[in-house]
């Protein structure tokens, strides 16, 4: 009786069953766990529908904490990523909705004689293989010596650069999405603090949540050489994170683990993720990252449940979704004092929402929490961002400032949050190429991230560099990013180019409307139509002089109306309008700088002149 076969060979892929390896001529792709068991069961029934009741069966005999229906999809996903099949336009694996699936190639057995002959030609290959690494290593002893060989080989391979795309919620419940898009941020964050390696940030990976875009493609948007997907379940105070490790170019499964733990072991689960991701790319942590991974402070469940709802809701710039995120915030912080992540979200959330909705003094707050969590965590990287931005914005406290957002760069390189602080900084300074080095760090960081192109529009056009500032805001308008004054910014470029009804037109589309009637109020001034421009003007004074008074003082400024200007200038100051962290090289106060009240006023502001 001939013995069953142990291998299955279609198209250019060779599938071992009894090992359970799937090979793409004669090299290995590393599928493992459900995708590869799904292969197998399919090929086991060529031809044949194989229904969703028998692969969990096959797959989940006994588990009942899986939601297997999440799962099989996942599963089914990877193995045509790993295929390069297409469930529109199968060539392998057929979808039959809601039933099952069947494999629909030609396949052919191996027997146990061809077995063999390829078993002995690896070996053969192998041998070979091991000529040359003797040849190899006599050749590095006489060069100089065990260390030099490994370090001519130590970068082989090596992956500097991944994204951690969002993790599928497993749960099917909707009402969990923050749980899941939790665990993807604190492994991104955890993956950042690897000097050598570059993240890509939170808020860039969001964009392709539920997304069917190719891996290929994602990575070639984000410009990383590896990816990583997976999902996370929560079952009552038990979770699970399955990760898998795909190189972009070539196409590889690389690696593939599932982790499961106690809710209150999640924070030392993440820090696991991280190091053993670090691992298999090949990246060298520094005994003081290593630390940082082992240490993986407890904290309670619900203070953690608290901080990733309040992370959930503070990446959205509602007012009431950041005033959300602060109560979260302060629950967090209220279960467990000594979280000190929670104390610096806190801090984040407040200096965000007194930025933008006020009052001021929100920032006082905002630094008590940011003063609690550098007391309770001194490196923690997060906290020091926060207290940069709160000297930068609030204190004008320039060499503070400083002081914290390199303390921040030196413990956590890869954030693009510091890099973009920093880079807000050397603009307030005058310091434009150093700010235009930042700003295009923070975006290698976080490459979909309106605000941070934002930034670095202004700093263009500060610079002086209006056809690159152009290019930019039209790059970023391309990729639909959602933020607010671009359209005003791309008007200001086309103001400076002497094109006034172009710059109308921008104007025009601006949907921020004090912005937008400022934008108008300079462009009916640059094509001459005063009326028009009082009224804009006109406009802009009743809606916003309460809390944008600099921006009343730069149409003034632009207009040629000196003295008018320098007194709404006089009520900025007096406003504490943090519109004069912008004032170093705005090009719409030109006209002031010969008069000796600019200069007097940038001695006032502790500016170099």
């Amino acid at each position: 009786m001939p013995r069953p076969a142990s291998s299955v060979q279609f198209g250019t892929f060779e599938v071992d069953l009894r090992a359970g390896e799937l090979r793409k001529d004669g090299l290995k792709i590393k599928l493992q766990g459900q995708p590869i068991q799904v292969l197998t069961t399919l090929l086991e029934h060529p031809g044949e529908v194989v229904t969703r009741e028998e692969l969990r069966q096959r797959l989940w005999p006994t588990d009942t904490f899986v939601d297997f229906e999440h799962n099989l999809n996942s599963a089914v996903k990877r193995l045509r990523e790993a295929l390069g099949d297409s469930a529109d336009n199968p060539r392998f694996v057929e979808t039959l909705p809601r039933h099952g699936y069947r494999f629909i190639a030609p396949a052919a057995e191996l027997g146990q004689a061809t077995q063999g002959a390829r078993v002995r030609a690896q070996a053969l290959w192998v041998l070979g293989l091991s000529v040359l690494a003797i040849a190899v290593l006599v050749v590095g002893i006489k060069e100089g010596g065990w260390g030099h060989l490994l370090l001519r080989g130590a970068d082989t391979g090596r992956i500097q650069s991944l994204a951690v795309l969002p993790l599928e919620n497993l749960s099917g419940k909707p009402e969990e999405e923050y749980f899941a898009d939790g665990m993807t941020e604190e492994v991104i964050t955890e993956l950042g603090g690897i000097h050598a390696l570059r993240v890509i940030s939170r808020q860039s990976v969001m964009h392709y949540k539920g997304t069917d875009k190719p891996l290929l493609q994602i990575a070639s948007e984000l410009h990383v050489e590896a990816l990583v997907q997976g999902s996370a379940l929560r079952a009552g105070n038990r979770v699970r994170i399955t990760v898998q490790l795909v190189r972009a170019t070539p196409e590889e499964h690389l690696w593939a683990q599932s982790y499961e733990r106690d809710l209150s072991d999640v924070i030392g689960l993440q820090a696991e993720v991280a190091r053993d991701i670090a691992s298999q790319i090949r990246v060298t942590l520094t005994p003081e990252e290593q630390g940082q991974l082992a240490r993986a402070s407890p904290v309670s469940i619900e203070a953690y449940d608290d901080y990733l709802q309040g992370r959930y809701s503070s990446h959205w710039n509602r007012k009431q979704d950041v005033d959300k995120a602060i109560n979260y915030f302060e629950q967090a912080a209220k279960l467990d004092p000594g979280y000190a992540l929670a104390w610096a979200s806190l801090a984040e959330a407040r200096s965000f929402r007194a930025t933008h909705y006020g009052p001021l003094e929100g920032f006082k707050m905002a630094r008590g929490a940011a003063e609690r969590a550098l007391a309770l965590n001194p490196n923690l990287a997060e906290a020091h961002v926060v207290m940069g931005w709160i000297k930068r914005e609030y204190d004008w406290d320039w060499a503070g400032s400083d002081a914290s957002l390199q303390r921040a760069l030196a413990i956590a390189p890869g954030s693009a949050a510091a890099n973009r602080e920093a880079a807000r900084l050397a603009g307030t300074l005058g310091r434009f190429e150093q700010a235009l080095a930042l700003d295009r760090r923070a975006l290698e960081l976080d490459p979909l991230n309106g605000l941070a192109y934002m930034t670095l529009v202004m700093h263009l056009q500060y610079a002086g560099q209006r056809d690159d500032a152009a290019a930019a805001i039209k790059k970023a308008l391309g990729l639909n990013l959602d933020v607010p004054v671009l359209h005003l910014l791309l008007g200001r470029v086309y103001l400076a180019q002497s094109r006034p009804q172009d710059a109308l037109a921008e104007m025009e589309k601006e949907t921020d409307l004090g912005y937008r009637l400022q934008g108008l109020a300079l462009a009916y001034h640059a094509l001459a139509r005063k009326k028009e421009s009082d009224a804009a003007l006109a406009q802009v004074i009743a809606k916003i002089q309460t809390d944008g008074a600099f921006q009343i003082a730069e149409v003034y400024a632009f207009r040629g109306e000196a003295d008018r200007a320098f007194e709404w200038l006089d009520r900025a100051y007096s406003q504490h309008d943090s519109g004069f962290t912008i004032m170093k090289g705005d090009p719409l106060l030109k006209n002031l700088e010969p008069d000796p009240r600019y200069a007097a006023l940038l001695k006032k502001m502790r500016l170099p002149a």
